[in-house]
């Protein structure tokens, strides 16, 4: 899991080989209140472009990416819901869809 709603949400533990060729490293980023959801878990390639296949030098360490939908608050608009007269009118948050770029890890890969 790479998304995570509040602050005190746990993420999945990741588990790599121990003596996997390119290293990684993992970070959270805080998206915003205006975002959801609001945490993302990235894994971060250490050694981008470092050769990991020693013997074969057209190897190299390359991020990992995926793009995952998020919700991103637009707070210039909001809907008005017309009420009939016995109840208040209603408003609510307007969400637009958007593209989060999301590092998932690090592969040796030939170039």
């Amino acid at each position: 899991k790479y998304m995570k709603i509040s602050n005190s949400d746990t993420f999945d533990p990741i588990t790599r080989n121990s003596g996997q060729a390119c290293k990684t490293e993992e970070y959270e980023q805080d998206l915003g209140a205006d975002k959801f959801p609001r945490y993302i878990r990235h894994v971060r390639c250490v050694n981008v472009g470092v050769d990991c296949k020693a013997n074969e030098g057209t190897f190299s360490c390359k991020q990992t990416m995926i793009f995952k939908n998020i919700l991103s608050k637009d707070n210039f608009l909001a809907l008005k819901a017309e009420a009939d007269q016995s109840s208040p009118a209603e408003f609510f948050d307007f969400w637009k869809k958007t593209e989060q770029q999301i590092g998932v890890g690090c592969e040796c890969s030939k170039f």
